[in-house]
């Protein structure tokens, strides 16, 4: 039986939106103290950030499967054009000095706006990595307020990256290859968490130690923000501190009551073929052995079909965790050559009849005839 590994999903989940919601608080207190002091300033982040979260891990294999390779491939594109875009005007404001306050300022605002977008539109991309990217750059922008709003945000944004690789890393492993039994994620996600506090408290106590010198034209010395004395930056940055711990429960809390407890149960029996790993061929232009093994032509087709489907994942055409092999092939090209390559797969690995060396040749076949059309593509 396969079971998906939903707590590590969960955990990276949440790890991502208490990235982003450090990475816009961090930069609303160092940019814009006065205006975070809102209640409106405080309470949109977690909602806006929850809900992009929660949606763009739900339409994520929507928006892969509707939209094709070369429409994603532009609409990429056109977004990285717009980011870099972005990321220059935020640069220029800082080079420019005082002149250039207001344009830092605006740029900072629509890069926690860009946030939200990022993280609903994760499956028109290479997952998470434009909200990661956009958090580390939001954190290093924050850094240039200097004093506690600085040392605050770079050591929480190190602490989250760090558990967020670490149950990314279990997700991936266990959704690509899925295991009867997966390892308890219990004492894996306590490990991750004691290295992201390890690594926090290090940068914290760096920072207590070393304070983080503000840049002159964007705050005053001593890293005060402009307009807020440091009783009150404390006491905004306790504040906040506060808030995201108690915003991360409640999203935990939702994702455990309604974000995959239906898909802990146990998947539907299927039967596991054995692979021959010492006789089987590296590729599929390999000729098999020489004497015919009934039970191995079928572990050397489903060899050969995830072969292929990594192959293909390093040249942008993934398969989501949640594709069938037939919704899969539905985004292969040739037709003719992906339609034969699921039927022999789903034969191979699902049926009860023994296949022979033509099967096996005929699954190369297909399998060489749509690397080469998307390998002819890049």
């Amino acid at each position: 039986m396969k079971r998906p590994p939903v707590a590590f999903l969960r955990a990276r989940l949440a790890a991502l939106f208490l990235l982003s919601l450090a990475a816009v608080y961090g930069l609303g207190v160092a940019l814009a103290p006065v205006s975070m002091r809102r209640s409106l300033q405080v309470a949109w982040p977690p909602v806006a950030l929850a809900a992009a979260t929660l949606g763009g891990a739900a339409i994520m294999d929507r928006l892969f499967t509707i939209v094709d390779r070369a429409g994603r491939s532009r609409l990429q594109f056109l977004g990285w054009v717009m980011y870099g875009f972005l990321v220059l005007i935020v640069a220029l404001g800082i080079f420019s000095g005082e002149k250039g306050q207001d344009a830092v300022r605006k740029g900072a605002g629509m890069m926690r706006i860009a946030q939200v977008a990022f993280l609903l539109l994760a499956g028109l991309g290479r997952g998470h990595l434009g909200a990661i990217l956009n958090s580390f750059v939001m954190t290093c922008v924050a850094a240039l307020g200097g004093g506690p709003a600085a040392a605050v945000a770079i050591a929480a944004h190190a602490g989250l990256v760090v558990f967020f690789l670490v149950a990314d890393h279990h997700a991936r492993l266990l959704t690509d290859y899925p295991v009867d039994a997966a390892p308890p994620s219990g004492p894996v996600l306590r490990h991750a968490a004691l290295l992201g506090a390890a690594m926090a408290g290090a940068l914290a106590l760096f920072f207590w130690l070393v304070p983080c010198e503000p840049y002159a034209p964007l705050m005053t010395r001593g890293g005060v923000p402009r307009g807020v004395s440091p009783d009150q930056a404390w006491e905004l940055v306790r504040d906040l501190v506060g808030l995201a711990i108690l915003a991360g429960l409640a999203f935990w809390l939702v994702l455990w009551l309604g974000g995959g407890r239906a898909r802990e149960t146990e998947a539907p029996a299927s039967r596991n073929v054995a692979a021959r790993r010492a006789s089987e061929p590296r590729a599929a232009s390999i000729p098999p052995p020489d004497v015919p093994d009934p039970q191995g032509w079928r572990a050397r087709i489903v060899k050969l079909y995830v072969r292929l489907a990594e192959q293909l994942s390093r040249l942008g055409v993934r398969r989501r965790a949640a594709q069938t092999p037939l919704e899969f092939c539905r985004a292969l090209s040739p037709g003719a050559a992906a339609s034969a390559l699921t039927d022999l797969f789903t034969r191979a690995r699902y049926g009860d009849r023994e296949l022979a060396e033509e099967d096996f040749n005929a699954a190369s076949a297909a399998g060489a005839e749509i690397l080469g059309h998307f390998r002819g593509r890049k």
